[in-house]
């Protein structure tokens, strides 16, 4: 783990490096489960960055960028693939807390991960190995309703 300088605006930072296998920054946050969702969703990120170095799941020279709920910037296929793989797995940690506001962000997980596998699987650019693993996602959504 490599420390990161706090957002100024209060944010939440972290990142993970797809050239170093396990490494991953975090800026301090306020508390043990918002650290423990940050590691999952860079974990996730790490996990698809090692899956994608020996499998192709989309066709890297397909150059069309879909829009996210997640991000204020059109995504390219990689980037969607990376943040449905991360989201769904934060989505499944809210799943399994209790509360009112861990279901709440529960849903919204679950719809931002759902309506971009939706948009994934409409575009076109996966190759055969990708249409299995997003079917796979899929049924794991699925599977929560």
């Amino acid at each position: 783990m490599v420390p990161l300088e706090a957002d100024e605006g209060g944010m939440q930072r972290s990142a993970a490096a797809g050239a170093a296998f396990g490494a991953v920054a975090v800026a301090p946050v306020g508390d043990d489960a918002a650290l423990a969702v940050l590691l999952v969703h860079e974990v996730q990120h790490l996990k698809m960055h090692a899956v994608l170095d020996v499998c192709d799941l989309f066709d890297r020279h397909d150059r069309r960028r879909l829009t996210v709920p997640w991000r204020a910037d059109p995504r390219p296929v990689e980037g969607v693939l990376h943040g449905t793989y991360a989201h769904l797995a934060v989505a499944d940690v809210w799943r399994r807390r209790p509360g009112g506001a861990a279901a709440t962000t529960f849903r919204r997980y679950r719809d931002w991960t759902d309506g971009a596998l939706d948009a994934l699987l409409d575009l076109g650019a996966l190759t055969a190995a990708g249409e299995r693993f997003a079917h796979r996602m899929r049924d794991t959504l699925d599977s929560w309703s």
